[in-house]
């Protein structure tokens, strides 16, 4: 197993906070105290050394939370706010956290909220870019992945994140048709980027989680599409588990080459969210 390991994608959760919190909700498996001294006794054991935080809720609060916990924190290299461009506070947030060193990224969520194809949508990432931010999208079905490389092409000084590789699995646990057939026929485009993730976002039941060799055929189709330049590992802890982490780290040693599973699992997202 590695050592030194970037995880680009890790949720804190702390429900005793007061107003609680957004997500996860009571009757979820992880719900409860996520936080980051239950991450090093879990995900530390994988080779972890540092981490990038995401945000999940659009609560505002939720983000000066993430902020404080990133800044507290010498692991935390970076973290990825959800500040949603059509409320009134969005221009004020944006501000503050531009000048906190460890402000990488914007999340645009819910997605389906901003049309891919729509100049407003290209405006905004122009915004975001200009302000020194990435934006970061989790296409909620493979078919929206097409419109979202139209958007990419469109705001080209933009960099994007596609988080957990644009939800390859279907309800059935299998690949998607769709999916696999775009990154089959075309690259993406240069300035997109890629975490791949244990159970790729979805919530699948236990059968039809996602195993080493599945892992194997969506990182063959992902890497021909990004190639192991533009290619992040993300734990997605805490909805995946440790063996959940572990299964996929094994099926991408067992890939690629040593320089590739380097720049995968640490130099890509240094490279994204420490530079």
């Amino acid at each position: 197993m590695q050592s030194g390991i970037v995880d680009a994608h890790v949720h804190f959760v702390d429900p005793s906070r007061p107003g609680g919190v957004v997500w996860p909700s009571r009757d979820s498996p992880f719900f409860g105290r996520r936080m980051y001294g239950e991450y090093a006794a879990d995900m530390m054991r994988l080779g972890v050394d540092d981490l990038v935080l995401v945000e999940t809720s659009r609560r505002p609060g939720d983000d000066i939370f993430l902020r404080d916990e990133a800044n507290a924190k010498r692991e935390v290299i970076g973290y990825v706010a959800n500040l949603q461009p059509d409320e009134p506070s969005f221009e004020q947030r944006l501000t503050s956290h531009c000048a906190q060193p460890k402000f990488k990224a914007v999340r645009l969520r819910p997605i389906d909220a901003f049309p891919l194809d729509d100049q407003a949508t290209v405006g905004i990432c122009n915004q975001l870019s200009c302000a020194g931010a990435h934006v970061e999208i989790g296409v909620k079905t493979p078919d929206r992945l097409e419109p979202l490389f139209t958007l990419c092409d469109a705001a080209p000084s933009t960099r994007f994140v596609l988080v957990h590789a644009g939800h390859p699995i279907v309800d059935n646990g299998e690949i998607s048709k769709s999916w696999r057939s775009l990154l089959s026929d075309r690259c993406a485009p240069e300035n997109l980027w890629c975490k791949i993730t244990p159970n790729y976002g979805a919530h699948l039941p236990h059968e039809n989680r996602v195993g080493r060799e599945k892992h194997s055929q969506i990182l063959s189709f992902v890497s021909n599409a990004f190639s192991t330049k533009r290619i992040m590992f993300g734990s997605n802890w805490p909805v995946a588990t440790l063996d959940e982490a572990a299964e996929l780290m094994r099926a991408i040693e067992a890939s690629f080459g040593q320089d590739d599973v380097t720049r995968i699992c640490r130099e890509n997202a240094r490279n994204v969210y420490a530079a």
